[in-house]
């Protein structure tokens, strides 16, 4: 079985980074996106096994993400975690 693949999605580029990097350090693939949008594009691309995601986010935040993702084919069976710094 090859690495689990996991997508982040979040526009604030150092939070983005520093969750990346601890990731990639535990053997996983990783891929990136700044936004709802292309964490959708990527997702679709990558069929990625996890989705990390910040709720707010300009366009499409994290909620519509998981939604959007759920509904298409190839997006039922990812699991998701959702981030969010409000309290």
């Amino acid at each position: 079985m090859g690495k689990e693949k996991i997508l982040i999605v979040e526009d604030e580029n150092t939070t983005r980074t520093m969750i990346a990097s601890g990731l990639k350090n535990a053997g996983y693939q990783v891929f990136e996106a700044k936004s709802g949008e292309s964490g959708y594009r990527i997702a679709r691309s990558t069929r990625p096994d996890l989705v990390i995601s910040d709720v707010v986010m300009a366009q499409m935040g994290g909620n519509q993400l998981v939604k959007k993702l759920r509904n298409s084919e190839f997006g039922k069976d990812i699991l998701f975690i959702i981030l969010t710094s409000h309290g």
